[in-house]
């Protein structure tokens, strides 16, 4: 039996209402720890119909408006929020409580910096240090100090507030509570990333986030990933930035948590900006502004504003500058044809290809470079479904089937019918767990990392329904040693091909051969289905075909359609070759 259930059942078994209303208190701490709200305030509101006047049900009442309040702020109804914790406050200091006086001053002061009034948090933050001081407690002095070391990074005083984050540190490990050391660890990380010490900053903030996973610390998760993610901003490391901000993202979203979602939105929208990425900057602050202004009221469209002006003005900026380069041109152009025409046209014409030529090379290697980080996501994105799947969805499933099993000699079944019932939901579980595995194995194919192309490509089509298209492989090089990068481009090319060829081509045949030698690598996928027109990929190509073209361009390779409308397809890809030995 779980501990507070067993702590339940004894408080019934006494009968002692004060004791059962702190179990239903307990309860409520463990759901806004995990991020459940609407199941803590459900708690509180039966632990208070225990309270009574006795000094017990006053504290009692103290720890219930206190953790109320907690989850309002997190909920961000910042108005009731603050009723609770100053009635809370001052019932405390009524009875005399420093335990009670000091968590609900740390709770109103935590309350103030959410609400920019951070000279008052500076008051309730010191009088809880003075509390704690009194009552000889290290953890209560990290947190504390840190607190106060977060009012100093809100004033953009780092130097004091490094000061007191490495106060709150010592403290932290002097305690020797987890949780404190998780907290102090990411304040101390944040403070030094805002400093403009951003290499520092990145191991605190680490193991911070270690901490807090393995203490399942779901409403402060989030925060620790897109601390991070700022981090990774500032180091230049964007792609790994946007993909921490987006994780800090789902998980507000996931336990409903608005402050943090809309501390989310503002993280991505600066991460866009410095990426120079501004359609995608100014989506994510009107998102931003649009839910923080639902909650505050605060008019912040003059920051729109102000962020188009700057997008408006940066392209006028460009145009001009453009304009004067051609103007440049033309005005040496006509001086010096005044000299000689001949001399002028050959230098300017060298000039010309020159800056051209430089020109392009620079956008090929941007695009290659973009092209690149789209690719590296989306494989990256594969491997963490396909790992969830395969380590998530599928195990349960296995697990299920054992059970299934363990049980199919024990049932005494009534009739033929519930037998052949339970039999076919055996089939259904084993069917599931057989599907779940082929298309983890298909995002993330183990046998590529492991035996290479050829032996990957193989597993793919003998997952393919045989019944339905006879399909014939035909390699030979494969023993030539190929980048990793270009074995998973060269993967997914033929993958998205044979899936094309299975859901549209209608075909009984399909024959892939893929070639490599010193200089090239070669492959032609060919079937007998109803074919199609090649001209309407220039206008209609879907997501698949889009995904092809963008690693066949960025292997420098070129890709062919050759078909005919009832003559069957034949695709052929050529990729310059260089052998990673």
């Amino acid at each position: 039996m779980p501990p507070l259930q067993r702590t339940m059942k004894l408080a019934l078994d006494l009968d002692n209402r004060i004791k059962i209303g702190n179990v239903y208190h307990q309860y409520a701490n463990y759901y806004e720890k995990i991020a459940k709200f609407d199941e803590g305030l459900l708690a509180l509101d039966t632990a208070f119909t225990y309270v009574d006047k006795s000094n017990d049900g006053q504290k009692l009442e103290v720890y219930i408006r206190m953790t109320k309040g907690v989850i309002l702020r997190r909920q961000s109804k910042y108005e009731d929020a603050v009723k609770e914790l100053l009635v809370a406050s001052k019932k405390s200091d009524e009875i005399k409580n420093d335990t009670l006086s000091y968590s609900t001053k740390t709770q109103l002061g935590i309350l103030s910096v959410t609400m920019k009034d951070l000279d008052q948090a500076m008051q309730y933050h010191t009088d809880a240090i003075e509390i704690a001081k009194r009552m000889n407690s290290d953890r209560r002095l990290a947190k504390s100090y840190g607190n106060i070391g977060i009012i100093y990074r809100e004033k953009e005083n780092y130097i004091q507030g490094i000061e007191y984050n490495q106060k709150a540190l010592d403290y932290a490990f002097k305690s020797g509570d987890s949780s404190s050391i998780a907290y102090a660890l990411g304040e101390m990380g944040t403070m030094y990333d805002r400093s403009g010490q951003n290499t520092k900053a990145t191991p605190y903030l680490m193991q911070s986030i270690a901490i807090r996973e393995r203490n399942n610390e779901q409403n402060e998760l989030a925060y620790s990933y897109f601390y991070l993610g700022s981090n990774l901003s500032h180091l230049g490391k964007f792609s790994e930035s946007e993909e921490m901000i987006r994780k800090a993202l789902r998980h507000a979203l996931s336990i409903k948590n608005t402050k943090q979602v809309i501390d989310a939105y503002q993280m991505m929208y600066i991460n866009f900006e410095r990426n120079k990425k501004p359609d995608s900057s100014l989506f994510y602050l009107k998102k931003h502004v649009k839910l923080r202004d639902s909650l505050s009221g605060v008019d912040v469209k003059e920051k729109i504003q102000e962020l188009n002006i700057k997008y408006e003005s940066q392209k006028k900026d460009l145009k001009i500058k453009d304009e004067k380069i051609k103007n440049t041109y033309l005005m040496a152009g006509i001086g010096i044809m005044l000299f000689s025409i001949g001399l002028l046209y050959s230098a300017f014409r060298r000039r010309k290809l020159k800056y051209e030529n430089k020109l392009q090379e620079s956008m090929i290697q941007e695009q290659n470079k973009s092209t690149k980080a789209i690719i590296e996501a989306e494989e990256n994105e594969r491997q963490r479904i396909a790992t969830d799947l395969h380590d998530g969805v599928g195990q349960t499933m296995t697990a299920a089937k054992m059970n299934l099993e363990s049980l199919k000699d024990k049932i005494q079944f009534e009739n033929d019918k519930d037998q052949i019932t339970f039999q076919n939901a055996m089939n259904l579980v084993v069917d599931s767990v057989g599907e779940v595995r082929s298309i983890s194995h298909n995002m993330m194919p183990n046998s590529l990392l492991k035996n290479g192309l050829g032996k990957a490509v193989r597993n793919f089509l003998d997952n393919l329904n045989q019944q339905k298209i006879k399909v014939q492989l035909f390699t030979d090089g494969l023993n030539i040693p190929i980048e990793s990068n270009t074995e998973i481009f060269i993967y997914r090319i033929i993958q998205e091909c044979v899936n094309n060829v299975m859901k549209h081509a209608n075909a009984s045949e399909l024959n892939i051969s893929i070639l490599i030698d010193s200089t090239e690598l070669d492959v032609t996928i060919e079937d007998n289905g109803i074919g199609f027109n090649p001209d309407m990929l220039k206008d209609k190509a879907g997501i698949g075909i889009s995904n092809i073209l963008k690693r066949i361009q960025f292997l420098k390779g070129t890709i062919h359609w050759d078909s005919q409308k009832g003559k069957g397809t034949t695709v052929v890809i050529n990729i310059p070759f260089q052998s990673k030995g």
